[in-house]
């Protein structure tokens, strides 16, 4: 069974505003426990399979991907965060 990880807690959107929600998704993404954990395999980078466990990431994955490896390493994985929060 897959843990399906949320950016953005239920309701902190509708309470505080998008800008709440943008800042909990910006926190999320400079946690490198968020990375470690969604790194299932730990391997240094999450895969498209992986990215499957965060709600919304894998459609910033191609984006956040800069070097298109299809690979988000961390740096990256920080770029991909944010935007699964705005979408």
């Amino acid at each position: 069974m897959k843990t399906i990880l949320t950016v953005v807690g239920l309701g902190l959107g509708l309470a505080s505003g998008m800008a709440a929600a943008d800042a909990q998704s910006l926190a999320v993404a400079d946690d490198p426990m968020v990375f470690k954990k969604v790194d299932a395999d730990h391997d240094g980078y999450v895969n498209r399979e992986e990215a499957q466990s965060i709600v919304g990431l894998e459609q910033g994955f191609d984006i956040a991907d800069a070097n298109k490896d299809g690979q988000l390493y961390p740096a990256e994985f920080a770029v991909a965060l944010p935007r699964t929060g705005s979408e």
